[in-house]
Parts: C-alpha cells; sequence; structure tokens
C-alpha cells in the first residue's frame, strides 16, 4: 500500500493499492486562501479537511 496517486504504480505487478490526495482541491484551496489573507478577509489560521480516496489494486486483499 502507498500514499500519493503515482500513474506508475497501475503498471507495476501487482498493481499497488493507493491512498489518493484530491491534489488539485488541494492546490485551489491554498490559492484562496493565500488571496484572502492578502486582501485581509482570512484569519491568520484556517484547518481545512479533504476526503481521500482509496484506488483499489491488486496489492492487498481481505482477510
Amino acid at each position: 500500500m502507498s500514499f500519493d496517486n503515482y500513474a506508475y504504480m497501475d503498471y507495476m505487478e501487482p498493481p499497488i493499492t493507493r491512498v489518493g490526495q484530491p491534489v488539485e482541491d488541494m492546490a485551489t484551496l491554498a490559492t484562496k486562501i493565500l488571496f484572502d489573507r492578502i486582501d485581509g478577509l482570512s484569519p491568520g489560521t484556517s484547518q481545512l479537511k479533504l476526503s481521500p480516496t482509496i484506488i483499489r489494486g491488486e496489492s492487498i486483499r481481505r482477510a
């Protein structure tokens, strides 16, 4: 099992199961927070939770 959604893991034998992060959403939110901070619209700290996804390969199975 791996963390991050690297496409090459689909081509490994067996394909690796991994946790995919919502990278595009993270970048969009980070940019919005940055511009809000520059404009004085955002507090100094904030916490956001984004849901990861499980990308199932064949490297694990149910017990």
